[in-house]
């Protein structure tokens, strides 16, 4: 006997959706956890945009999101992302044509996707499907816990003030 599931792939309709792909992103890149405020703001700062679940038997497996700006239209800012346990299924693959389609249809012909310098399932399955690297990005971060600030000698006239503190200084309005 031979079982077949099939693969549902879905735009976020609602907040709710959204959240769901929230979660799977945040679940898959922790390290670059983010709000669904960031999620709007980046959604409203595109020209074009859609957000996609995957479900088998209605479960979520991943999510995949695609980006327009105005200052590359022929290129789609894409995340694909499928949580660990729910891979090699095809959630990736699908995802990956429902974006692809996705684009074609805005007449954009390049996607552009983050991997993991230390994922190297993902960027398999990126090379498999004609992806190459374009560049390569090292993230680097400097924990300031326990650093004391270094003490600052400001030149003679200098004065350092917020603006809370002289509202004054603002920029006049052209």
């Amino acid at each position: 006997m031979y079982r077949c599931t099939v693969l549902e792939v879905t735009a976020c309709v609602d907040e709710s959706d959204e959240l769901a792909s929230l979660e799977v992103y945040n679940t898959v890149w922790p390290r670059d956890a983010v709000t669904i405020e960031a999620v709007h703001s980046y959604r409203d700062s595109a020209q074009d945009y859609i957000d996609y679940l995957v479900r088998e038997d209605g479960v979520i497996l991943g999510s995949g999101v695609g980006a327009i700006f105005a200052y590359r239209p022929h290129r789609v800012d894409t995340l694909i992302t499928v949580l660990a346990g729910k891979r090699r299924r095809g959630a990736g693959t699908a995802l990956y044509e429902a974006i692809s389609k996705w684009a074609s249809e805005r007449r954009a012909h390049e996607l552009e996707v983050p991997v993991s310098g230390n994922d190297p399932e993902s960027l398999a399955f990126a090379q498999r499907r004609g992806f190459t690297e374009e560049r390569r990005e090292v993230g680097l971060v400097l924990s300031l816990a326990g650093i004391s600030p270094p003490q600052v000698q400001l030149p003679a006239g200098i004065e350092i003030v917020t603006w809370a503190q002289r509202p004054e200084r603002t920029r006049p309005r052209s």
